[in-house]
């Protein structure tokens, strides 16, 4: 992926094309810890303390996760994985495959970043819908709305985070509220994408 802006600087843009949005994204990074804020006192924009404060956890769970979904397609695993999927199941009940697709991504979910699972699920589940001979977005849409259903626990979503961090919400709490929101998200999801998704798009030809 290169920067178009390059392509409006005649005689250049072939010379920088290699300058992608990586590329000036880290460069930013970089202009903050050197322009000063005082340079007498010598502070700048950023210092390396600043780092401590930065959720590498997540930013490497997100980079994981991206780097996992190019993985599957690249190798063939996600297709390895739809075949054996399909071979071991055959052809499930249309409702019946999206309310376990559903249901698992809701849970898997809970434990880790909603954006990592769906990119790691997206590929399989596009080599499944494939072997099916289903429209891919009939396995893809219902899955990544699940994603970001979670409400159980404090590590599942920032906001979970936040409101376990006020301290007046404990744990149990948290789970007796989630696992009622998440059973009303799974019926909604299943009966929106059925009442109205499939029916008025047509997405479901299994």
């Amino acid at each position: 992926m290169t920067n178009p802006f390059w392509s409006l600087l005649p005689g250049l843009g072939r010379h920088l094309a290699w300058f992608d949005e990586h590329l000036i994204a880290l460069s930013v990074a970089i202009l903050l810890f050197l322009l000063p804020v005082d340079w007498k006192a010598r502070q700048f924009v950023l210092r390396w303390e600043d780092s401590r404060y930065v959720e590498w956890g997540t930013l490497l769970l997100f980079g994981g996760g991206l780097a996992l979904s190019d993985a599957l397609f690249r190798t063939g695993v996600a297709r390895v994985l739809a075949a054996e999927f399909v071979a071991l199941f055959g052809r499930p009940s249309p409702l019946l495959l999206v309310v376990v697709i559903v249901i698992f991504m809701e849970l898997l979910t809970e434990v880790t970043s909603n954006t990592a699972v769906t990119s790691m699920m997206v590929p399989i589940l596009i080599s499944i819908a494939s072997g099916l001979g289903a429209d891919a977005t009939s396995l893809v849409l219902p899955a990544t709305i699940a994603a970001s259903m979670a409400f159980m626990l404090p590590v599942a979503t920032p906001p979970n985070a936040l409101v376990y961090a006020t301290r007046r919400v404990t744990i149990a709490d948290m789970l007796r509220a989630g696992l009622f929101l998440d059973v009303v998200a799974w019926l909604y999801i299943v009966a929106f994408f059925y009442g109205y998704v499939a029916s008025v798009l047509g997405l479901v030809r299994f």
